[in-house]
């Protein structure tokens, strides 16, 4: 099983320009593979969000998977579950909700004091 989180530090060569500071987050699609399955289109990977935070040190990199139902249910099966409109993994589970298989993919907002991964056609996860 892969590992859900990775952190490092960036190491830095000369000086760091002391007015870049602040954070910038990101998401995106980062495992597209469970057990022997691969899913066929990349909009079906399940989320990962990663965070670059600069200050007078330098950048710190720290990423962890989008902790979705999706992703938390393959996980727990070892096996893919959901069909999506390019792939259908052996015996799909029912899709009963979107929300049960938002990959919250898309963009990651922040909104009051919080990181919002969004995925198209589900709730934010949180």
């Amino acid at each position: 099983m892969r590992q859900d989180a990775f952190a490092s530090n960036a190491t830095v060569a000369g000086r760091w320009p002391k007015d870049l500071q602040g954070s910038l987050y990101r998401n995106g699609q980062a495992q597209h593979e469970i057990g022997d399955f691969r899913y066929q289109h990349w909009f079906h990977g399940d989320g990962m969000l990663q965070s670059f935070r600069f200050d007078e040190n330098g950048m710190r990199h720290a990423a962890r998977m989008i902790q979705t139902k999706k992703y938390l249910a393959e996980k727990a099966a070892g096996r893919a579950l959901f069909s999506g409109f390019a792939s259908v993994p052996p015996s799909p589970a029912a899709v009963t909700s979107l929300d049960l298989i938002n990959p919250g993919n898309i963009s990651v907002p922040h909104h009051h004091g919080k990181l919002l991964a969004l995925w198209e056609a589900g709730s934010p996860w949180r």
